[in-house]
């Protein structure tokens, strides 16, 4: 293959920003070497022209550089994102917690490894406003690289008011009609975390019709959720009188999540079958038990 050719490739590469590696092949070692450094520079150029895109939108360099590199490596420790971003370690760790704040990276743990998860780029559109046009450009490309380790996701960590709405707004677009909806809560307690949000929350819920079980601690707010629920198809019994919950469990289908509902708040996310499992026969063991407690 002549050079003349290899250029026009190139070009087409560049203009359609696709890398053809198979054409690798059929070239001689000079023709490769020029192959391999194109390639670089358009993965460089693409790169540099996300990172950009998403500091326009209001990610500093480093924030935009870390989180490409967790999105592209998928689960990871903070040394080996440090090393794809091409920033330096000690700065990596603060960038992270600067993106764990913001809902765009979050902590798995995988056996005894604790790993940094980008969240899903289409969370870029409901974090940030600005310059919607120029983000949807690169949503595909960024989505291309999101990597879902469905043998790796076992828990995830997160932190503050704004990791529990972003658990539970997350929650209402992977629940379907008619779901199993299981859950152990202190309602009272729970609605202190942003009672605007819940209410809202719940209403867009019921919606959906699912099948709704609920054991509460007996409270005014619990009575009034009770009466509620009645006109919605939503089942609600007692827990025994001694009982004094901090946290709150929410069992469907592909997960757990349990909320801190005292500061500090913090949520975490189980998606384990053999967990799922066990919360769901507890629940069914004390919603049994709970049947001379209706009202």
């Amino acid at each position: 293959m002549s050079k003349e050719v290899l250029c026009l490739i190139c070009r087409h590469v560049l203009n359609n920003a696709i890398l053809y590696k198979q054409y690798i092949v059929y070239l001689d070692d000079e023709a490769i070497d020029i192959f391999k450094t194109t390639n670089l520079i358009i993965k460089k150029m693409l790169n540099n022209r996300t990172i950009e895109i998403i500091k326009d939108i209001g990610l500093t360099e480093n924030e935009a550089k870390i989180y490409l590199a967790n999105l592209s490596l998928g689960p990871a420790t903070a040394i080996n994102i440090a090393k794809e971003a091409g920033v330096i370690r000690t700065t990596a760790y603060s960038v992270i917690e600067a993106l764990k704040i913001k809902g765009l990276i979050s902590i798995e743990i995988n056996g005894l490894k604790k790993l940094f998860v980008a969240s899903n780029p289409e969370n870029l559109m409901k974090t940030y406003e600005l310059k919607k046009d120029n983000l949807s450009k690169i949503i595909p490309e960024l989505s291309s690289k999101y990597q879902i380790h469905t043998g790796l996701n076992f828990i995830k960590y997160y932190e503050g008011i704004s990791g529990f709405k972003k658990v539970y707004t997350d929650m209402l677009k992977e629940l379907r009609y008619g779901d199993k909806y299981l859950i152990i809560s202190d309602i009272e307690k729970f609605m202190k975390i942003d009672k605007d949000f819940f209410e809202d929350w719940v209403e867009k819920r019921s919606h959906l019709h699912l099948s709704l079980r609920t054991l509460l601690q007996r409270t005014p707010e619990a009575e009034k959720y009770k009466e509620y629920g009645k006109r919605i198809n939503w089942d609600i019994r007692y827990l025994p009188k001694d009982v004094d919950l901090i946290s709150n469990l929410v069992i469907l289908k592909n997960k757990v999540i349990i909320t801190q509902m005292v500061s500090p708040i913090l949520t975490i996310v189980i998606e384990n079958p053999g967990i799922i499992q066990l919360q769901e026969e507890q629940f069914e063991i004390i919603w049994q038990s709970a049947v001379e407690d209706l009202v």
